[in-house]
């Protein structure tokens, strides 16, 4: 809830961030969850946020065994959920649903190259 004070085992990199609206920019060079909501049960990526100046944009390098990739998030047109990322070994995580945000197939069929 936006405002909301944060809890006492809050992490520290959450705390920092709880009592103000969430920028894209606040998560350059932190390490990010992304949480992919979806039925097909893709597991969580982890990555490190890169904030690209001139193009008012969110770099998410993933890298793992099946090669490097990212996600791109522009800030004028972010509207999704930042959460701690305690419970993933990151700074933050990013909630993704499968209608709003990512074609689950091209992830699908990258997993699937790796033999997962």
């Amino acid at each position: 809830m936006l405002g909301a004070r944060p809890p006492r085992d809050c992490p520290e990199s959450f705390r920092q961030f709880a009592m103000q609206r969430y920028s894209l920019r606040q998560l350059d060079r932190k390490t990010i969850a992304l949480r992919l909501i979806s039925r097909s049960g893709l597991p969580i990526l982890r990555g490190l946020g890169r904030f690209d100046d001139h193009a008012l944009a969110l770099y998410i390098c993933i890298e793992d065994s099946g090669g490097s990739f990212e996600f791109v998030f522009f800030e004028e047109q972010w509207e999704g959920h930042i959460e701690s990322g305690e419970s993933f070994a990151c700074d933050f995580a990013i909630r993704l649903t499968e209608a709003g945000y990512i074609d689950t197939t091209v992830l699908k069929d990258h997993r699937l190259g790796m033999g997962i």
